[in-house]
């Protein structure tokens, strides 16, 4: 049994700089930390230029998946994340003083999904969620343009959305729900 257990966990971390990352997996319990900018630890040398771009398709429950791009310049940052599966969490971090990009997809019950977006630099989020109970935290800072568009779809428990802006805020949340709704809480300031 042990030996299974252990076939059946996948442990992925992948640091890159400067360059794409593409994964594409089915299975439960997986692990993912990719760092772009930084090291496995959270460290950067202050010299990466940006230009990331991260492409995740992942099927499967139980997942936990950290994503991060950090830069002090140059390019932006792209991740597009599409998730398949119940009680997964995800999370797209993005910094730097350049523009940023997520779009993130989530079918499935009893997701949680956390953004944040920081630095100068246009912020621009994409979230659609589709299930039951599922969550979405959104948290963009910077003095620059901020854009979230959320979408929940929940057909059963309440999916609930809490959003946080500073800088330049625009921001649609739409909810469709066949029970209780959930709560959205929104907060923008300077």
């Amino acid at each position: 049994m042990k030996k299974l257990l252990l076939l059946l966990l996948f442990v992925a971390n992948v640091y890159a700089q400067n360059d794409n990352i593409y994964i594409k997996q089915v299975g439960n319990g997986n692990i993912m930390n990719l760092n772009q900018g930084q090291d496995l630890f959270g460290n950067t040398t202050g010299l990466d230029t940006g230009n990331h771009s991260q492409s995740i398709w992942l099927s499967g429950n139980y997942n936990i998946i950290n994503t991060a791009q950090q830069n002090t310049g140059g390019d932006g940052h792209n991740a597009n994340l599409i998730i398949q599966g119940d009680l997964n969490n995800v999370s797209v971090t993005q910094t730097g003083n350049t523009q940023k990009q997520a779009v993130v997809t989530i079918t499935g019950s009893n997701n949680t999904m956390l953004s944040t977006q920081t630095g100068n630099g246009g912020h621009y989020l994409n979230v659609n969620e589709t299930g039951d109970g599922n969550s979405a935290i959104v948290n963009q800072s910077g003095n620059i343009a901020n854009t979230a568009n959320i979408s929940l779809i929940n057909a059963g428990a309440p999916a609930s959305v809490n959003l946080t802006q500073t800088g330049g805020q625009t921001y649609t949340i739409s909810k469709t729900c066949v029970t209780a709704c959930g709560t959205v809480t929104v907060r923008q300031g300077n």
